[in-house]
């Protein structure tokens, strides 16, 4: 596994890295908040094993802070800056042929866009930390799916039935916004409160992995009990911020604290 000059995913390489993602090849894609904030690309040479980190291209103003990225399944790049301009922005770089664009702006009155999720149909969605509500770009498009019961939200992902998952801001507790209701329902997956979530991630089983940066760990709820059982993964984190699974089965985290990618 390539992980930085020192043999890690380090600080050598990273400066406060917090979204995650992958493309259908494999390959990485790391939110790294450096100055400026910009996207890493790592290729996938063999299974586990990356090549290393190249940046990708920033808008011609630069990224202020990444929060959250996701690839689409067109094989788009998407970034949420959480502080570009007024009260943050979107932004899609265009993929052609493996190589991606300047990034371009899409839709306005953003107010700290946080986490993304993207959908098999091409739709991707954002959480809006600062409006407390979860939005929905289609072809371009942006539109509300929700702003009620929905509080801050952080982190979201959306499982294979495109129900919404979403971690709230101001009491830190998963909430799942169901498709059959067109998103207007809100319900709460488990009243637990984690203690300082960021991002989420859903793996082909239906469970849900939150990055939880207050407890240092990984916490999986598990599909089959109804996500009323929360298990701890991930000894020797610190300061969790986001998660992903790779192609190869193994979770990627954002280390914060330390700067680095754990494996």
């Amino acid at each position: 596994v390539y992980s930085g000059s020192t043999g890690t995913f380090d600080a050598t390489d990273f400066t406060n890295p917090q979204g995650i993602a992958t493309d259908s090849f494999g390959d990485v894609f790391i939110a790294n908040n450096a100055s400026p904030s910009t996207v890493y690309e790592m290729i996938r040479t063999a299974p586990g094993v990356y090549s290393a980190p190249v940046a990708l291209p920033n808008p011609s103003h630069g990224h202020a802070l990444i929060r959250g990225i996701v690839i689409d399944a067109l094989g788009d790049l998407w970034v949420a800056d959480n502080a570009n301009g007024a009260g943050g922005q979107v932004y899609e770089s265009i993929n052609t042929a493996g190589s991606f664009g300047t990034p371009t702006k899409v839709g306005t009155g953003w107010t700290a866009p946080w986490g993304m999720a993207a959908d098999t149909a091409g739709n991707v969605y954002v959480s809006d930390n600062g409006a407390s509500a979860i939005m929905k770009i289609s072809a371009g498009t942006v539109s509300t799916l929700n702003t009620g019961g929905i509080m801050q939200p952080r982190g979201i992902a959306i499982d294979a039935a495109a129900n919404i998952f979403a971690i709230n801001g101001n009491n830190f507790q998963m909430n799942e916004l169901t498709a059959a209701s067109s998103y207007a329902t809100v319900t709460a997956v488990n009243n637990t409160a984690f203690a300082a979530p960021g991002d989420i991630a859903i793996d082909a089983g239906g469970n849900l992995w939150v990055a939880d940066f207050g407890v240092n760990s990984i916490r999986e709820m598990t599909f089959a009990s109804g996500y009323a059982t929360i298990m701890n993964w991930g000894s020797g984190l610190n300061g969790p911020v986001a998660t992903w699974l790779d192609a190869d089965g193994n979770w990627l985290v954002s280390n914060y604290n330390d700067n680095s990618i754990r494996q």
